[in-house]
């Protein structure tokens, strides 16, 4: 399982646990870095990058927390994530997940990737079950429009990467067949 992870000037204690839990590591970083690392990595945006920006980086990641529509339309392969922490409250009619028909349609045609980003579950401020019903929300609708679908953590400490046997369970809390379960976990395997 490749996970993503934003080091800071901590790659060696990523590696080191990394190779514990067998997992495979990208290194997540918000502007050019001069990484000399064996490993891959990522750059987050919050805002639509030039292409001179991402050169040097092997995935693109979007925060689409604010505008996930414009994110969503870029001709562009990259992840998504954040999507449900749309600020405003969800009602009885419709749940605010972020994603809705339209943008996972054109995430699918746009070739994005749902990422559900776990360190939301222990660094913000929306309450859990909010969280939980909206990801539960926006897999649904990766699901209807073919829209992959994979777990990142985000870890800014080793001490934050998780067992990939956590993430599987974690995966099963919104009926996630072990098949969807499998291909989520190795989504990058083939590529890195």
């Amino acid at each position: 399982m490749l996970d993503f992870v934003k080091p800071h000037n901590n790659e060696q204690d990523f590696s080191e646990l990394a190779e514990i839990l067998g997992l495979k590591l990208c290194f997540v970083y918000d502007k050019l870095t001069k990484n000399t690392t064996k490993f891959p990595t990522a750059l987050i945006v919050n805002r639509i990058p030039d292409k001179k920006d991402i050169k040097d980086f092997d995935f693109l990641i979007f925060d689409s927390s604010k505008q996930p529509r414009s994110f969503a339309s870029v001709k562009q392969p990259a992840i998504m994530i954040n999507c449900e922490l749309d600020s405003s409250k969800d009602n009885l009619i419709r749940i605010n997940s972020g994603i809705t028909d339209v943008i996972a349609a054109i995430m699918s045609k746009n070739n994005k990737i749902y990422g559900i980003n776990l360190s939301n579950f222990f660094y913000n401020s929306l309450p859990k079950d909010i969280l939980l019903r909206r990801i539960a929300q926006n897999i649904k609708l990766c699901r209807k429009y073919n829209v992959p679908f994979i777990p990142l953590t985000l870890a800014e400490e080793p001490l934050d990467l998780r067992n990939p046997s956590d993430i599987k369970s974690f995966l099963s809390l919104f009926q996630v067949s072990p098949d969807e379960v499998k291909r989520a976990l190795s989504f990058f395997d083939d590529i890195i």
